[in-house]
């Protein structure tokens, strides 16, 4: 449960071969840390090609970037994707 007492539901996906990412564990932590209300959280750590992709596909900017967000509507919970690009991050 988070900080409020919130019901955190997190898939956490590797497509990074970037060095020192953190645990799944550690994720976790930091996403219950941070909650607010119930979620359920697709947290995808990628590397430069695929970041760059996503960032053109759906901003229009031809360049990795750090943290693309994905919400999904819910009025009771918190549904959504987030991918990090791991070496831009680094």
């Amino acid at each position: 449960m988070g900080a409020r007492g919130a019901k955190l539901s997190l898939s956490v996906q590797y497509a990074t071969a970037q060095p020192d990412v953190p645990v799944r564990t550690r994720l976790r932590a930091f996403a219950q840390a941070a909650l607010e209300r119930p979620a359920q959280v697709t947290l995808r750590l990628v590397d430069e090609a695929e970041g760059r992709r996503l960032n053109r596909d759906f901003r229009g900017k031809d360049y990795p970037t750090n943290v693309l967000t994905f919400a999904y509507a819910d009025d009771a919970q918190l549904a959504g994707d987030i991918v990090l690009c791991a070496p831009v991050i680094a």
